[in-house]
Formats: structure tokens, C-alpha cells, sequence
């Protein structure tokens, strides 16, 4: 039996979901531990918990994290060590990744683009066995940079498990105006998500519409919401506090269209995106990057220009015109995004190591 340490360096968000669907894997063949900060509460495995991450940008926490991972792999006996979060190591330019005698695997959620991170994520990636990435196009950007093995499992629905997939949670109560379609944007404020960009394009919307807004505030604050929202109020519905898994659920099953306006400088899948599709929901989203390449080649949705506002107001009337329907390959894209494929997968590749 192969031993396996998960190790992540946050216990919010998609990082909780993310670990809690590698930590249902049921095998015979492989035995699964994590490393992971304060509050990472999973039951199903043993969890080490970290007095080193998260690191940020400090190489001296950096140093002392790659440390502990050491002595936690040691103590168990780990045979693999995955970094589930390999977005963490991107200011580190791989940098003692080779002292590990174990096999190495690292997923990359969001990757930027500048020349200083980019000879960092090649460094990373030479440091490593395995890279794991959630679409083509970045897969095949790893390849051009790094002869490191590259792996490509799609990201699924975690909230929306296959048996309640046809189920409608709607009990929550948005208050949402049902002779409008809604386009939902989810998730905290970050200003990478591009919000602001939304709301400067529904300025230029004819059809009616809801827009529910729901997710941590961070970045774009709700005053900045409401100052380019003012033309269009009414049609504003506002949850700015960290969503729960029934609200975020709720919140997916009670809109037509979910927005993802990212910046070119998110380059990576959305959770929102695969939580959209689990629900059949329309996408909106940029055409570059993954999300482009993912949202286009699934006939998903409909892509603009990114960060061009009169593209995204295009787009959006173009989609208001009807709910979106799900083609024959939209179909078989939301069918590969289950929790169990994803599990399988994932055990598939540690047994390889």
C-alpha cells in the first residue's frame, strides 16, 4: 500500500472542498494523510497540522514549511507527497523541491503571466514528478515550458453531488424578480474576478435582467458596487458575507447564467464554473486562457473579449434572450465533472507513481 501526504497551505474555500474529494477515495491501495493549517477538519483522513503555512511570500516560513513536510512525510512513511495546492510554491522558483526523496506531484489551480513568473513556475515544475492541471490549454503551456510529466483531471461540482443534480434549492429565498432571467457572479469580491468590469457592462444591457451578487467583500467593495449599479438598482441583489455550501448551492440553482468576468490575469478554472455546469446553468466568461478554451470547446456558453466591457455587453444580451439550453457536448462535459470520476482519477494516477 502506497502512502500519500496532502499538503495545503489554506483551510478556506475551494482549498477545503478540493482536499475533502481526495479524502473520499475508498482503496485498498492507497493510504491517504494531510499536512495542512489550523481548522483544516477533515474526519475521513489523519490531518498533521501545520505551524508553518500559510507561507506567503516569506522564504524563511517557506524554508521551515518544506521542513515540515519533510519530517511529517518521514514520520508516516509517505511514498508520494501531492502539493494540492501548487499555486503556493509560484514565488519560490522550486527552490528545494529536489531534497525530497519521494515521488512529487503539484496542482496548479490559476497560473500569471509575467517573464520573472514564469522562469519561477518552470523551476517549479522541473522540481517536481507530476504536474496536475483542470484543462488543456494550460496543460499543453507546461509541456512547452518543462518536460515534467503533465496530468490533465477536470475540477467537478463538489457542492453538487451527481444524486442531487435534478434537485432545486431554492429554499434559501433570494428574492429574486421570476419574470427576469439572473445572472449570478459568486464567490469573494477579488478584484482579479473582474466585478467591476460586469457591472460597468450591464450599464449597456437592454434586455432586463437580476444580477445576484453573493460572496465575501474583498476587493471590490459594496460601495463600488452600488456606485456603478446605480442605473440599474433595482435589479440588484447583494449578499456580501462568505457563503455557506447551501447558500453557494442555493445561490447556482436560482440563477439562469453565471458570469465569470475574470482579468487576463487569472488564468485557471473557476469553481463557480464547474458548480454552473453540474446545474446546467449558462456560462459567461472570457475567451482567453483555460476558461476560454474550457467555456468554447463545451459549448458552455457565451465568451467576450476579455476585459472589454462592450464584448461583455454583447455577450450578455445575446444570452438574455433565452435560458441557455445544454447541446449533446455540453452534456458530456457536465457528465464528466463528478466527484466519483474525479476520485478515480486521482487514485489512478497516485497508484502510476
Amino acid at each position: 500500500m502506497k502512502t500519500v501526504l496532502l499538503v495545503d497551505d489554506s483551510a478556506v474555500g475551494h482549498h477545503l472542498s478540493y482536499m475533502r474529494g481526495i479524502a473520499g477515495i475508498d482503496s485498498d491501495t492507497i493510504h491517504l494523510a494531510a499536512l495542512a493549517p489550523k481548522g483544516f477538519e477533515i474526519s475521513e483522513i489523519e490531518v498533521f497540522e501545520s505551524r508553518w503555512a500559510p507561507v506567503h511570500r516569506n522564504f524563511l516560513r517557506y524554508g521551515m514549511w518544506l521542513r515540515e513536510i519533510h519530517d511529517t512525510a518521514v514520520k508516516i512513511n509517505a511514498d508520494i507527497i501531492h502539493f494540492v495546492n501548487a499555486d503556493a510554491l509560484r514565488p519560490f522558483f522550486g527552490v528545494g523541491l529536489e531534497l525530497f526523496t519521494q515521488a512529487t506531484m503539484g496542482t496548479f489551480h490559476n497560473v500569471q503571466h509575467s517573464f520573472i513568473r514564469e522562469a519561477s513556475l518552470t523551476r517549479n515544475l522541473n522540481g517536481l514528478d507530476v504536474a496536475l492541471v483542470h484543462a488543456r490549454f494550460l496543460a499543453t503551456h507546461f509541456r512547452y515550458i518543462s518536460d515534467t510529466s503533465v496530468k490533465i483531471v477536470d475540477y467537478p461540482s463538489f457542492e453538487i453531488e451527481a444524486a442531487d443534480r435534478e434537485n432545486v434549492f431554492n429554499d434559501i429565498g433570494w428574492g429574486l424578480d421570476k419574470g427576469k432571467l439572473t445572472i449570478a457572479c459568486l464567490g469573494a469580491t477579488r478584484m482579479n474576478k473582474g466585478i467591476d468590469i460586469l457591472l460597468r457592462a450591464l450599464q449597456r444591457v437592454d434586455m432586463p435582467f437580476n444580477l445576484l451578487i453573493a460572496g465575501q467583500e474583498t476587493g471590490v467593495s459594496e460601495a463600488l458596487i452600488r456606485e456603478l449599479s446605480d442605473s440599474y438598482e433595482d435589479s440588484v441583489y447583494l449578499h456580501l458575507s462568505h457563503l455557506s455550501e447551501n447558500e453557494l448551492v442555493s445561490a447556482v440553482w436560482s440563477a439562469d447564467y453565471l458570469a465569470l468576468p475574470y482579468r487576463k490575469t487569472h488564468n485557471g478554472i473557476s469553481g463557480p464554473l464547474a458548480l454552473g455546469v453540474a446545474a446546467k446553468k449558462g456560462i459567461i466568461g472570457p475567451d482567453h486562457g483555460s476558461l476560454g478554451t474550457v467555456i468554447t470547446d463545451n459549448h458552455l456558453g457565451y465568451v467576450f473579449e476579455t476585459e472589454d466591457i462592450a464584448s461583455l455587453a454583447n455577450a450578455i444580451n445575446r444570452a438574455l434572450v433565452s435560458k441557455f439550453e445544454y447541446d449533446e457536448v455540453a452534456n458530456a462535459y457536465r457528465n464528466r465533472l463528478t466527484v466519483s470520476n474525479f476520485r478515480r482519477n486521482m487514485l489512478d494516477l497516485y497508484e502510476s507513481l
